[in-house]
C-alpha cells in the first residue's frame, strides 16, 4: 500500500470541495493507496507535467507525483479540469 502526502495547496484544494465530490476524491484516494498507476484512471502527463499523473473524478481532476521506491504518492492539486491545466503551465 502506498502512503498518501497532500501539499498544502491540495489540502486547500480539498477542503474546498462539495460533500458530493470530497466523497468521490476520497475514493480515488483510496484507490491511489492501492495502485496509483492503475490504467486507464491514471493518465501520465506530457510537456511541462511529465512525471505527474492525473486521476479523473467527474468533472475535477487529482494530480500526483508516484515514488515507487518510497511507495509514496504526493498529491498536488485537486481542482475542476478548467483550471488543472492553466496553473500548471
Amino acid at each position: 500500500m502506498y502512503e498518501i502526502i497532500l501539499t498544502r495547496e491540495a489540502q486547500k484544494d480539498y477542503q474546498k470541495l462539495t460533500k458530493n465530490i470530497t466523497k468521490r476524491v476520497n475514493q480515488c484516494l483510496d484507490s491511489l493507496r492501492k495502485n496509483p498507476l492503475q490504467y486507464p484512471q491514471a493518465i501520465s502527463l506530457k510537456g511541462k507535467l511529465t512525471g505527474f499523473y492525473r486521476w479523473r473524478v467527474g468533472d475535477w481532476r487529482v494530480v500526483y507525483q508516484v515514488n515507487t521506491g518510497e511507495q509514496v504518492v504526493t498529491i498536488l492539486q485537486i481542482t475542476h479540469r478548467s483550471n488543472v491545466y492553466k496553473t500548471n503551465r
